[in-house]
């Protein structure tokens, strides 16, 4: 059985240099994620694969992230068409326009978690 370890580390005495590169983690994933979302709104037969995982190449994010980007891609777009049969509504495609929500679950799949402190 495999354990995964995390430990707590604030942001707050992190540099800025630091701080940027979270910031630039955060808008790939976010880019990767959007890219997954349109391979997979316009073929339903995606699966969490490495065919699939493989469509996305031009990217610097790990293997690990890119499968954590595709399972999102993959739940954002069956939650969208579910709720949409269930409203009695035509689907659109979903976009990420925000990054809030897109940290939370990038944070969950660092190998650290990250809590900002304020001073």
């Amino acid at each position: 059985m495999k354990i995964r370890r995390s430990v707590t580390v604030s942001l707050k005495f992190s540099t800025e240099d630091k701080k940027q590169q979270i910031e630039s983690l955060a808008a790939e994933y976010q880019s990767v994620t959007q890219q997954y979302i349109d391979f997979c709104w316009e073929d339903s037969s995606s699966k969490l694969n490495k065919e699939t995982k493989d469509l996305v190449k031009d990217t610097s994010l790990s293997s690990r992230f890119r499968s954590n980007t595709l399972r999102l891609a993959l739940q954002i777009c069956n939650n969208t068409k579910k709720s949409a049969e269930a409203l009695e509504k035509e689907a659109t495609k979903p976009e990420i326009n925000g990054t809030s929500q897109l940290r939370t679950n990038l944070m969950e799949y660092l190998p650290i978690k990250l809590v900002t402190v304020n001073s």
